[in-house]
């Protein structure tokens, strides 16, 4: 599981929190049922492809799964997340840094940011009851740092499945 997790990291930089010009590989595609999809494969160390994929609805909440399968054996889906909530979008930025963050520190918090960040008067919060890659739940939170309003949450949970 080590491995799929090192490259957990590895694609979720490449993901919704990539900050670069996305092309091939990095590509964000639309289904025709609305989703958001993103996929990442890597041979480098195991073979393993991750697919991300996600919804927005019209009221700006979200859900949203992401798995990793093994390649070396057919159909083998190895680890999965799921994740939903709602963020005003001022706090999206936050959310993304916080993200970035500990994917680039390569730090499991339940598959999302650190557990605490601030930026621009926000404060990002992320609370994992067992943030273990092979079986994590928890609520990430952004709040105005100055009163403590609310602007958005996500829940999350998944684990492993070998």
């Amino acid at each position: 599981m080590k491995q799929a997790e090192q490259f957990f990291f590895k694609a979720m930089l490449r993901g919704w929190v990539f900050m670069g010009q996305r092309t091939g590989a990095n590509e964000i595609t639309v289904d025709k049922e609305g989703f958001s999809n993103f996929f990442f494969m890597d041979v480098d160390k195991g073979a393993f492809l991750l697919h991300d994929r996600w919804i927005v609805g019209a009221d700006g909440r979200s859900v949203g799964t992401t798995m990793i399968w093994c390649l070396d054996s057919p159909n083998a889906l190895v680890w999965f997340m799921s994740y939903g909530g709602q963020y005003e979008k001022k706090a999206i930025p936050l959310v993304k840094m916080a993200l970035r963050r500990s994917y680039g520190l390569r730090n499991f918090y339940g598959g999302r940011g650190s557990q605490q960040t601030k930026f621009k008067g926000m404060l990002y919060l992320n609370t994992p009851k067992t943030p273990r890659f092979d079986n994590f739940s928890g609520l990430e939170r952004v709040l105005v740092d100055s009163t403590g309003q609310s602007l958005g949450f996500h829940r999350y949970h998944g684990m492993s499945l070998i």
